[in-house]
C-alpha cells in the first residue's frame, strides 16, 4: 500500500472511511461546523486511523473509547502492511507513543485494553455553539443569558485578552462572578490552579457542599469526580494552549466518590487570557444549568 487511507471506527467497533457522508447522520450533526471526526474522538468514543505510506497514525481517548471499538482496531492492525505505527492516546494528558510494527502496536493496545473506560465511564459530551451568535448580539439591555455571556465575550475581546483586576469587577458589576471560574497557569509546574470558583456551582454540591470555597489554589484536574477533572483540565489546556475561546453546550456526568450520580447540562463560555505578567489566564462562564439524578 502506498497511498494514503483514512479510517473512523466508531464506538460500536463498525469502520468507516474517515469521509464517509452517513456518519454525519450516524452521529447526528447533519451540518457541523467543526471538525467532526475530532469531536467525534473527544466525545462519542471513536477511533481515527490514519494509514500512510509511512507510518500509521492511531488516536483516541481511553476515559472514551470502548473494548469493542479496540477489538475492531486490533483486527484492522493484523491487516495493515509493516510500517511505524504512531498512538496517540489520552488518559488525562495527550501522549504519543512509537511502536515498529501494526503488529507491536496491536500486541501493546491489548496490553493496555483494561485502560478503556467507555463501557463504564460517562459520556462528557460537548456540542459546539456559535460564538457567531454572541459576536453578532445587540446589548441594548442585558435581561437574559445570551445577553450576558454576549457581553462577556465582548469584553474579552475589547480587552485583546489581557486580564487584569477590571476583570474581576466586571463579573461582580454585571452579575456573572458566581457564574465564572478563573483558572491560571502554574509557572512552577505548568499544572492549572483553581483562582476562583463561584458560589452558583452546584457540581458537588450533593457529596461535597463547601468544595466551591476550598478548590481556591487547588489544581483543576484534582476534584471529586477525578474522571471529570481530567476531563476539565484537558479542556482548558486546550482552549489556552490555542488561545480560541470555545463556546458549548456541556452534557455531563458527575459521579464523585461516595456519592449519587448526577446529569448535568450546561451552556459554557471559555475564554483564554494572560495577565501582565505572562501568566495564562481561563475565564469559564455557565448559565442554563440543569441537573437530574441519574438511576441506576
Amino acid at each position: 500500500m502506498t497511498g494514503t487511507m483514512h479510517l473512523i471506527i466508531d464506538s460500536d467497533g463498525s469502520t468507516f472511511s474517515a469521509y464517509d457522508e452517513t456518519l454525519v447522520a450516524r452521529w447526528g450533526y447533519p451540518d457541523p461546523d467543526f471538525d467532526l471526526r475530532s469531536f467525534a474522538v473527544r466525545n462519542l468514543g471513536a477511533i481515527d486511523v490514519l494509514v500512510e505510506a509511512e507510518q500509521v497514525t492511531l488516536t483516541f481517548r481511553w476515559l472514551m473509547v470502548r473494548p469493542v471499538a479496540l477489538d475492531s482496531l486490533i483486527e484492522l492492525l493484523g491487516r495493515l502492511p509493516s510500517r511505524p505505527v504512531l498512538v496517540r492516546t489520552e488518559a488525562g494528558t495527550w501522549i504519543e507513543q512509537s511502536l515498529p510494527t501494526p503488529e507491536e502496536a496491536a500486541e501493546w493496545v491489548t496490553a493496555n485494553r483494561a485502560l478503556a473506560r467507555g463501557s463504564v465511564a460517562r459520556n462528557m459530551i460537548t456540542t459546539p455553539r456559535h460564538l457567531r451568535a454572541l459576536s453578532d448580539r445587540s446589548l441594548s439591555k442585558i435581561d437574559d443569558v445570551e445577553d450576558r455571556l454576549s457581553l462577556m465575550f465582548k469584553k474579552w475581546r475589547l480587552s485583546h485578552g489581557l486580564f487584569n483586576a477590571d476583570i474581576a469587577s466586571f463579573l461582580v458589576r454585571f452579575g456573572m462572578f458566581d457564574r465564572t471560574v478563573i483558572v491560571a497557569k502554574s509557572h512552577n509546574d505548568n499544572s492549572l490552579l483553581f483562582e476562583h470558583v463561584g458560589s452558583a456551582f452546584a457540581l458537588y454540591e450533593n457529596s461535597d457542599s463547601a468544595w466551591n470555597f476550598r478548590a481556591q489554589g487547588m489544581p483543576v484536574v484534582d476534584q471529586p469526580d477525578p474522571d471529570f477533572g481530567r476531563w476539565i483540565d484537558d479542556t482548558y489546556r486546550g482552549v489556552l494552549d490555542g488561545q480560541k475561546p470555545r463556546f458549548d453546550y456541556v452534557d455531563t456526568v458527575i459521579q464523585a466518590r461516595g456519592a449519587n450520580p448526577y446529569r448535568f447540562c450546561y451552556d459554557r463560555l471559555l475564554l483564554p487570557w494572560q495577565s501582565a505578567d505572562g501568566t495564562m489566564v481561563l475565564t469559564g462562564t455557565s448559565y442554563n444549568q440543569h441537573a437530574s439524578l441519574v438511576t441506576q
